[in-house]
């Protein structure tokens, strides 16, 4: 075969050789779709259900403020110690239930202002 350039663009002659070189494309097998299938198909996917995820746990207080106040050394958005924060995933719900309860009564400890006018008016 030419293709007007004078050289000879001639490929392996059997197919067999063609589609190892890539030159033939060979069809995807016919895959078979059973009626169970196809029905599963045009049904969707299942919703996921909430009661499977759903714990009896105490869920954290984090309010994504994480910021610890350099006095007080607990977390200035749930109110949490360090160690609170960091050991709360091992908790028992026991421990976690009486930390909820302790930390509306440590919120006064951080409404005190630290600065700003009124600070420098108080020196």
């Amino acid at each position: 075969m030419s293709d007007g350039c004078g050289q000879n663009h001639t490929g392996p002659a059997d197919p067999a050789a063609k589609r190892r070189k890539g030159l033939i494309l060979t069809p995807s097998p016919p895959y078979i779709v059973t009626a169970d299938a196809q029905a599963l198909h045009d049904k969707g996917p299942e919703p996921v259900k909430d009661d499977i995820w759903m714990r009896d746990e105490v869920q954290s207080p984090c309010v994504k403020l994480c910021v610890v106040h350099p006095e007080e050394r607990i977390c200035v958005g749930c109110f949490r110690s360090i160690e609170e924060i960091s050991t709360w995933s091992r908790m028992t719900h026991e421990e976690r239930a009486a930390i909820m309860a302790d930390l509306p009564a440590r919120s006064p400890r951080l409404a005190k202002r630290r600065g700003g006018r009124m600070g420098r008016l108080d020196r």
